[in-house]
């Protein structure tokens, strides 16, 4: 029996409303993402119970229990930052009547077309979200490893020193000598005032 006209915007919406749930539960494991969204769109379908859904990303796939290839299919490329990264396939096991693409209706090509769309975001902001990390990590290695004492200061507290800064001016808490006016050149206290705001 083929579902009504509300019935499939309602499944499509439930189903966009939940892939954005999985995307943002499973920020570290793009494995689980995969294998959730394709389950996900594969009863977004107006036939599920033959619908199959396949993700190939990279060198990696990603499909439901029930995949097998057949030729009444549809895909969209997912693209990471402009550049072709894999694709998702939607497909029947069986024939189904002829609709607006093949078997399938106007309104699943802009449902695929859309979740391919949030696919290739996540993936960018989860490999923008994993360089971050790795950059914080190296950073603060080389601070936390440094010969030379760094300390940062915010509203005259100093609220972190690397180890080399505590050896040489004592664990925290402790009042910042570093602003001790005495032990700064003042050509370089000169420059480091604020101009005074003139408007």
């Amino acid at each position: 029996m083929t579902m009504t006209r509300l019935d499939k915007r309602i499944r499509e919406l439930n189903c966009l409303f939940a892939i954005s749930k999985i995307v943002n539960e499973r920020r570290d494991s793009l494995d689980e993402m995969f294998s959730e969204v394709a389950a996900e769109v594969a009863g977004a379908w107006q036939f599920p119970e033959i619908a199959w859904v396949r993700i190939l990303f990279n060198s990696s796939e990603y499909h439901t229990d029930n995949f097998t290839p057949t030729r009444w299919r549809m895909e969209k490329k997912i693209f990471v930052h402009g550049q072709i990264a894999g694709r998702m396939e939607v497909g029947y096991l069986e024939s189904r009547p002829k609709a607006d693409e093949g078997p399938f209706l106007k309104e699943e090509r802009k449902l695929l077309d859309a979740v391919a769309e949030l696919m290739g975001r996540f993936i960018e902001r989860h490999r923008t979200e994993a360089a971050l990390r790795e950059s914080e990590r190296r950073f603060r290695a080389a601070v936390e490893g440094a010969m030379t004492g760094i300390s940062i200061i915010q509203d005259d507290d100093v609220v972190y020193q690397n180890p080399e800064q505590e050896r040489l001016l004592g664990p925290l808490p402790r009042p910042n000598r570093l602003m001790d006016m005495d032990s700064i050149h003042r050509t370089t206290l000169k420059r480091s005032k604020p101009t005074p705001n003139r408007s």
